[in-house]
This record gives C-alpha cells, structure tokens and sequence, in this order.
C-alpha cells in the first residue's frame, strides 16, 4: 500500500551593465551581476540575509570552493543615479567559529522601494542552512543537517534533504519533498506540500490546503492543521498509532483502509487506530475537508 573557514581571497567580478529604463511614471533601473568566491571545507554551514531577492543554493561536487553570485538591481530617479547607488550596496561574508559563512546584503542607509539582490550559491555540500529572505523564493536541493527558512512573500523549496527543516513563509507555497529530519512548517497565506516526509511533521497554515505523505517506513507522527482549506494525508503501512481527524464545515474521507484499522467516530470526527503502539496524529480544519 503507497499509499560557513577562513575565508579564501574573495574577487570581484563585474557583469556588464543593463539598463532597464521605465516607462512614464516608473524610475530607471540598473542591474548588475557581481561573483564572489570563498574556501569550502568539509561541514560548513551556510546564513543568508537578503531583504528583497530570491536565495538559490545549488549543489556542485566539482567545485573547490563557495561561489557567490549576486544579482543587484538599484533604482533612481535618473539613470546616473540608480548607477551611483550600486556602490551603495555591499554583499557581507564572513567566517564564524562555529564554521558557518554569513552572506549577508546590505542596501545602505537609503535603501530605495525596488532594489533587489538575488542570491545563487554554488557549494560542493553545506551542514545546516539558515535563510532570510523578505520578498523572495529560497530554494536547495541535497544537502544536510538543522536548516531554518523564513520569506515574506516567496516560495520556499526544499528537496532531497537529511536533516529537519524549519520553514516560514506568510505568501506563497512551502514545499518539501524527501526530508529525512523533522519537519515544521508554518505559512499565513498559501499551500503546505510535503511529500515523503521520513520524521515527525508539523504543518500549519491559515488560508490553503495541506497535502501530506509519509516515506516508505517512516514511523513518525504528524501534526496537520489549516483554518481554510483542505487536507491530504497518504500513509505507508509502517506509520501506525491513533490519529484524531476534525473538520468544522466539511466530511472526513478514508480510502484504502487495511481491514486491521479501527475507525470510529462521525461524519466530521474520527478517531483512527492503526496500531496499539506508535505516536499521537492529529488532522484539523474548519473550513475543509480531510
């Protein structure tokens, strides 16, 4: 049944320059691509801070060292102002103890509604990952352990992960897929998608749908819960316990039940038995159905 060492010589390389010139009403805009390096040694953690840009952290086994590129895009009332305004905005590393590289952008004192930096990371691996991102999407793939996401308006995407995964978001969509860690997962406005979850879930959202799947053997519990919106729960015979599923407005769906799970309950309130042993599972909505 499927159901971040001390830092190596950082250099600075300049793209050429494109103009983007607005239409009536609109400020110049100019973008440039600047690309740092930095050393890579084993285990190095990787903290993030842009206020308003995409983070992008790619896997790359063939490098020797961190590559950094930033995408910075400054705005002015001319176009000789938003060039000047480049050399405003300075894009931070540095080197901790605890072996984590904090890349951090600073837009200056006068930071103008429209600047950006978008951020692509290449790195041969990263032990734990932290991102802040106020308006962006923050995406990584096949890295390891305690990592921690946060954008305002963005998607969050996380995939072939061996660690747990905190991730906020207020707009946009959280997915997940093949975490082996634990999971929390909090967003405002939008879908939670976790697929193949290997640890313990949390997923909570006001407005959107949860759909959920546990990985082939898990055994973990989860924690499901959305104010307006649906939720999905696809289980290996692996996981068992008690799950307590409730929807206010809405009706409680099971399909494919082994003939050994105990169902009771009504139309809106379930209790489900898949073993005597295992943990606690809750499903919560108001306005949905599970």
């Amino acid at each position: 049944m499927t159901r971040f060492l001390r830092f190596a010589k950082v250099s600075l390389v300049v793209l050429p320059l494109v103009l983007v010139l607005g239409c009536s009403g609109y400020r110049p805009r100019v973008k440039r691509t600047r690309t740092l390096t930095a050393e890579y040694v084993p285990g190095i953690g990787l903290s993030i801070r842009t206020e308003n840009g995409n983070v992008v952290i790619e896997k790359d086994e063939s490098r020797g060292d961190i590559e950094i590129q930033a995408e910075v895009t400054t705005v002015g009332r001319t176009t000789e102002e938003a060039v000047a305004r480049q050399d405003l905005v300075t894009i931070a590393t540095t080197h901790r103890d605890d072996n984590v590289l904090e890349i951090q952008v600073n837009f200056g004192p006068d930071r103008h509604s429209g600047d950006m930096c978008s951020l692509r990371i290449r790195t041969p691996g990263a032990n734990g990952i932290t991102v802040r991102s106020f308006n962006g999407t923050i995406a990584f793939a096949g890295f390891e352990g305690a990592s921690d996401v946060e954008t305002t308006n963005g998607r969050i995407t996380v995939k072939d992960h061996d660690g747990s995964i905190d991730a906020r978001a207020s707009n946009g969509v959280i997915t997940l897929k093949n975490v082996t860690g634990p999971i929390d997962a909090t967003m405002t406005n939008g879908r939670i998608q976790i697929d193949d979850a290997g640890d313990e879930v949390v997923a909570r959202t006001t407005n959107g749908t949860i759909n959920y799947s546990a990985a082939d053997g898990a055994q973990a519990g989860f924690h499901l819960r959305t104010t307006n919106g649906s939720i999905s729960a696809v289980l290996p015979p692996s996981v068992g316990g008690r799950i307590e599923a409730k929807t206010t407005r809405g009706a409680i769906h099971l399909s494919a039940v082994p003939p050994e799970v105990s169902v009771e309950g009504s139309r809106r309130n379930k209790t489900i038995l898949l073993s005597d042993g295992g943990p606690d599972s809750t499903i919560t909505t108001v306005n949905g159905s599970v």
